[in-house]
């Protein structure tokens, strides 16, 4: 990855982004693209101010390119491998149909699509192995579902739907219970419960290692075919390149977009979440509430205790905010040991509840790390949409004044903001 900067570069900048008025503090990072060995393309990414690229953006501009040479190989050995198949248009407009942005369900209900398309069958089945591989979770069911487990997970040992997982290869067996009598469908005792006859499973690899499985079945005593033995096992090696990109694809948004120590939103997505959120509020015509918070003497844990132990008082601090907020309110780390939060569809007297509960709750908190013990507090302040302001500036600007209101109290409590006569609410304190 490296780093141009538009001053020490003026011709070739001018002819890349011509008909604009630099100040000399832009830069680029670009990060080569490479296929079969070769430089065959670059990401090129501008920034108005060198100061805005930190050393993550740059680890993450590195990975981003990686992660598209990898996917280049990956693309190109598929394409030889469908080539010489019947359904090759096909299978090739379902590659260039994947979204990244999909989650895994919906890539997975694409390829339960293509398979019922393809193949006659009376129940498809796709699981993934469970991190401890002893077993798999089912993801997907189509066809007859009568007979599936109901905590959706099996053993892969002693279990038909086990089994490729175990020999990791392909299995097509007609009158599987016979050959396998010793093994069951999905739970011992369960062979009568069913009628299926014919299985064919194909293990689904992701670098070099088994993630899932597709089994498909059927009630009559009819082998499934060679072409659909080859076509399932193309199709499972596309399913196992789609959910690694989808995957991956998910690594770099939530690097971008969440906090390294933390794994709270950064400042960046903060401020795009809560520009969102007062759009929706001014739509809807709900509250909002803004609340800001900041850890009360922060800096003598760093310098007495050192900077692991400060990451530990974040990271604790975080997850108490995490504990205390529903799913759809926006917490955010904002930067050092400032958190932000917005509490959606709120109002300042149901906020209040929740914004002392967090004070009250790091106060009562035992940090411990390496038996060193400490007490620590936090302090707040909040203000409220549309109450307040409609500008996320200002609301962002009340609720810091309300902080440091708390600040100059002592901190531990929560400050109300209001804008009457320039004065500040009430503060709760402890």
């Amino acid at each position: 990855t490296s780093t141009f900067y538009q001053k020490d570069h003026t011709t070739p900048w001018q002819e890349i982004f011509a008909g604009q008025t630099w100040r000399g503090s832009e830069c680029v990072v670009g990060q080569a693209i490479r296929f079969k060995d070769k430089s065959v393309g670059f990401i090129l990414v501008r920034s108005e101010h060198f100061s805005d690229i930190d050393p993550n953006d740059l680890m993450l501009f590195e990975y981003l390119g990686d992660i598209v040479s990898l996917f280049m190989e990956e693309l190109n050995s598929l394409e030889e491998s469908i080539e010489n198949n019947q359904n090759k248009s096909r299978l090739l407009d379902l590659i260039s149909e994947l979204n990244f942005k999909q989650d895994e369900p919906s890539v997975l209900n694409t390829f339960r699509n293509l398979i019922r398309s393809f193949i006659d069958y009376d129940c498809l089945t796709i699981s993934s192995l469970n991190e401890n591989h002893m077993q798999a979770n089912i993801k997907l069911a189509d066809g007859i579902q009568a007979h599936l487990p109901s905590e959706n997970s099996f053993n892969i040992h002693g279990t038909i739907h086990g089994l490729p997982y175990n020999e990791k290869k392909t299995i097509n067996v007609m009158n599987w219970s016979k050959k396998y009598s010793n093994l069951s469908r999905f739970k011992p005792g369960d062979t009568d419960e069913h009628k299926f006859d014919s299985v064919l499973g194909i293990p689904i690899s992701i670098e070099n290692d088994i993630w899932g499985c597709i089994i498909i079945e059927r009630s009559q005593s009819v082998r499934f075919s060679k072409d659909d033995e080859t076509l399932l096992i193309l199709i499972a090696r596309i399913l196992g390149a789609a959910i690694f990109w989808v995957n991956e694809y998910q690594k770099i948004y939530q690097n971008a977009i969440r906090d390294g120590l933390t794994g709270l939103l950064n400042h960046k997505t903060f401020m795009e979440r809560a520009s969102d959120e007062i759009q929706r509020a001014r739509r809807f015509q709900h509250h909002l509430v803004f609340l800001m918070y900041d850890l009360d003497k922060f800096k003598r844990v760093n310098d007495t205790l050192g900077h692991p132990y400060g990451d530990y008082v974040i990271e604790t601090t975080a997850q108490i905010m995490k504990d205390n907020v529903r799913t759809i309110d926006v917490v955010a780390r904002y930067g050092g040991e400032e958190f932000a939060i917005v509490l959606v569809n709120t109002t300042q007297e149901m906020a209040m509840v929740v914004a002392q509960r967090i004070v009250d709750n790091i106060a009562n908190h035992e940090f411990s790390m390496e038996g060193t013990d400490i007490k620590m507090t936090i302090s707040s302040g909040l203000c409220e949409y549309p109450n307040d302001s409609e500008k996320l500036s200002d609301l962002i600007s009340f609720a810091d004044q309300g902080l440091y209101s708390t600040k100059k109290r002592g901190g531990n409590g929560v400050t109300i903001y209001k804008d009457e006569k320039g004065t500040l609410g009430k503060q709760k304190n402890i």
